[in-house]
């Protein structure tokens, strides 16, 4: 099973180093590994092994909340659930122009009924009336670096050769071999783009309708694709 101990010695060998020639070279290894799947793949895709999911409660008269972690690079879904109990309901994603025109922040309180990004946190509109309401926020995580040789993800045991190949790339950027550099980050780019395409495919409704849009005439966001008032459309930017 691939694990970080075991890509970190891969990459090693394919610089022609030995791993126990340097603690430093050890480190460094592991640290263009993480790079590599943080970076590579993680900044390009998002990826369903990224998703998380979050909720808590809103507080009476706030309406902007900051995204549930530090890891957080994106928001799905934003749905509110009015009390203790019952089921969550999505909210309509819009522009914050978009927000501001329809739900504008001097309409009286009460359960919100859209949002939108604003930086590295969203709003809620209306703004919510109590602490009642609970948030589920569903979410993109930049994945947790690995640590230690027996650390696995899912990218170390799916695409364990392109994680090598990125990660040896790396490598040799860093002994100044900027030839053999491009020529491998090249392969490896190609390489992903042919995944990320198929693993879009892989994630699409196998059936597919369209439909006129029932915000037409309205302002529209340049954000691409979201949810609409009673239509849900995942995600995936390549």
């Amino acid at each position: 099973m691939p694990n970080l101990g075991s890509l970190r010695e891969s990459v090693l060998d394919n610089l022609q180093r030995v791993a126990a020639d340097s603690v430093l070279q050890q480190a460094n290894a592991e640290r263009w590994i993480n790079q590599t799947i943080r970076k590579a793949f993680c900044t390009r895709y998002n990826w369903d092994a990224m998703e998380a999911t979050y909720s808590i409660n809103t507080v009476a008269g706030q309406e902007l909340y900051a995204y549930p972690s530090a890891d957080t690079k994106d928001v799905k879904q934003i749905a509110v659930r009015n009390g203790p109990s019952g089921n969550f309901v999505p909210l309509r994603e819009d522009s914050e122009d978009q927000l501001d025109g329809e739900l504008p922040a001097t309409v009286t309180g009460g359960v919100p009924r859209g949002w939108c990004r604003t930086g590295s946190a969203f709003r809620l509109r209306p703004v919510p009336s109590t602490s009642e309401i609970r948030i589920r926020a569903r979410v993109w995580d930049y994945p947790a670096p690995l640590i230690g040789d027996a650390a696995t993800n899912y990218w170390t045991l799916q695409h364990d050769d392109l994680v090598e190949d990125f990660a040896t790339a790396l490598g040799f950027r860093w002994l100044g071999d900027l030839e053999r550099f491009g020529a491998l980050w090249q392969l490896a780019q190609s390489e992903l783009k042919e995944r990320i395409e198929q693993d879009s495919k892989r994630l699409r409704p196998s059936r597919q309708t369209v439909s006129p849009s029932l915000r037409a005439g309205k302002p529209s966001s340049s954000v691409g694709p979201r949810i609409g008032d009673d239509s849900y459309y995942r995600q995936y930017t390549p």
